[in-house]
């Protein structure tokens, strides 16, 4: 391996050792920031299809009547926990049972409105008003 040692200025300016360090530092921001862009949006994008499910499990558990879900707020906040989605609150989850959708009445729907953190807030924008799910399921008659 070869030494160099600059004998002025200029000569270290003419130098060529280290610039492809310089040069991988630069490639590597962007893209580590690439990668863990593409991370988050994930997982983002995993926490409002979970919601999602939420919605539509507890939408389900509410209209047959289940004993497990009576009060189908703190049902959901339960469901979401233990899927992996913490800081749900029962404020968030809104259950009407006399809802109608998609034209049908006599429906139970589920509304869940989550605020999202990301990790990278000056690069990832978060939906403003929070990620929205919501599920339906037709009311089942008592017997």
């Amino acid at each position: 391996m070869k030494r160099y040692r600059a004998q002025s200025p200029r000569d270290l300016a003419r130098s060529r050792e280290g610039s492809t360090a310089v040069e991988f530092a630069i490639c590597a921001l962007a893209l580590l920031l690439f990668v863990f862009g593409m991370i988050e949006m994930g997982r983002m994008l995993w926490t409002w299809q979970t919601l999602q499910a939420v919605a539509v499990e507890t939408a389900r558990c509410v209209a047959v009547g289940s004993s497990l879900c009576t009060n189908g707020q703190t049902y959901a906040v339960s469901l979401a926990g233990g899927r992996g989605i913490g800081g749900l609150t029962a404020s968030n989850v809104t259950v009407n049972n006399s809802a109608s959708c998609a034209g049908q009445s006599n429906f139970t729907q589920v509304s869940i409105t989550f605020t999202y953190h990301t990790v990278m807030p000056a690069y990832i924008p978060t939906p403003s008003g929070g990620l929205k799910a919501s599920g339906c399921f037709p009311n089942i008659p008592s017997s």
